[in-house]
């Protein structure tokens, strides 16, 4: 008679049987797929908020098609999910392993296959806040009220709002990317993120910056500097009036690049991490060291419109400049009190601080930034920014 089998040994065989079927039958790994697809698989489960971009940095990427329009974080995950990925990982702009130095880089899977993704940060804060002001405005002309905020500002610009006939967002979102060219320019046209119409015929373009929004020129710097080897060399720019500013303000290329080495290398920097002042000397040799930095950072500044920036240390509620005149954004910067050099090292940024002096006393700190935006070392560009 057979002997009854336990329910042990029952267990034993059916697990041994179903690893054999497994075995037989193996469940096959998805296919990896290029960046490409990937990101075209994304957009097409955004309900049309998203297109694909070309892929950069190795990583798929997509942006909004209308940038006030954003996704939650739950839509993100739920593009991911409904494609058969899931978030693994979230990456800051320019942390390790990161492909945009604006952008989170998502890493995600499918369970077998990991990929990079960025997907650009539709309304971005300064965006989202230029959109607020404009509908603000848009209240305004249409209904003939409006927002505390636009009254405020009208009110700092000296323009009676019952004369406002139109009030357009001109900026659309783009980053518009103003050089330190050899002469003053003016750009309100090209600049504004509000543009003005009143009903005796004047213009006033006005440029938009939330509290955070303090950069006032970028410039494109990605020939200052060059691999010769393993090594990065300084070498002349074809921007020749950009290498004339960062020798103006007292920086040493060969230190910046000696710096850059150290900070790949991972070595103790040649020169101080700390932040070190030129002597006053330094900045009146010649025409004045001291002049070349004013008339760079004016270049960079630019006239023909208003510079408007919230504040909530502003009884206003705003900042705002007068620089409709190529003669008020010359005197915007009075004299230099100092400039503070911090070399490349510890970090891979190259910075100076310059403290400015008004007529009336009041001072203001400007921030120059030699760096890579895109994650890689040799400068691609200088940034300045009002503190």
């Amino acid at each position: 008679m057979p002997r009854r089998l336990t329910q042990t040994s029952l267990r034993r065989i059916i697990l041994e049987e179903l690893d054999a079927l497994a075995d037989e039958n193996p469940t096959l790994a998805p296919k990896r797929i290029s960046n490409a697809e990937l990101g075209r698989r994304v957009a097409a489960t955004s309900n049309n908020v998203l297109l694909a971009k070309p892929s950069k940095n190795g990583a798929a990427r997509v942006a909004p098609v209308d940038f006030n329009v954003a996704l939650t974080d739950d839509q993100i995950k739920d593009a991911f999910s409904d494609i058969g990925m899931e978030i693994v990982d979230m990456i800051n702009p320019s942390g390790a392993g990161s492909a945009s130095s604006k952008f989170k880089t998502y890493v995600i899977s499918d369970g077998s296959n990991k990929y990079r993704i960025v997907i650009a940060s539709a309304g971005n804060l300064g965006q989202r806040f230029e959109k607020e002001v404009a509908d603000e405005f848009a209240q305004l002309v249409d209904l003939g009220t409006s927002s505390d905020r636009v009254l405020s500002l009208l009110a700092e610009m000296g323009i009676d709002p019952k004369k406002v006939v139109s009030a357009d967002q001109t900026g659309g979102g783009k980053q518009v990317r103003r050089s330190l060219d050899t002469c003053l320019t003016d750009v309100g046209e090209m600049i504004a993120d509000i543009t003005i119409t009143t009903s005796d015929n004047q213009t006033h373009y006005v440029s938009l910056k939330n509290e955070r929004g303090k950069t006032f020129s970028n410039s494109g710097y990605s020939d200052g500097f060059a691999y010769q080897g393993d090594l990065i060399v300084p070498v002349p720019s074809k921007k020749a009036h950009l290498d004339e500013f960062v020798e103006a303000l007292g920086f040493d290329k060969q230190a910046i690049a000696d710096g850059l080495n150290s900070y790949v290398a991972q070595k103790k920097a040649v020169k101080s991490q700390v932040y070190e002042e030129l002597e006053k000397g330094t900045l009146n040799e010649e025409r004045s060291a001291e002049e070349k930095v004013r008339d760079f950072l004016t270049c960079g500044l630019g006239f023909g419109y208003w510079y408007a920036r919230e504040s909530r240390k502003s009884p206003s509620g705003w900042i705002v400049h007068d620089l409709r005149t190529k003669e008020q954004a010359q005197s915007f910067f009075e004299n230099i009190r100092s400039i503070m050099l911090r070399y490349p090292g510890k970090s891979k940024q190259a910075t100076a601080i310059i403290e400015t002096e008004g007529l009336d006393g009041s001072t203001k700190l400007y921030r120059v930034e030699i760096r890579n935006t895109r994650g890689a070392i040799i400068p691609n560009e200088i940034k300045i920014s009002v503190r």
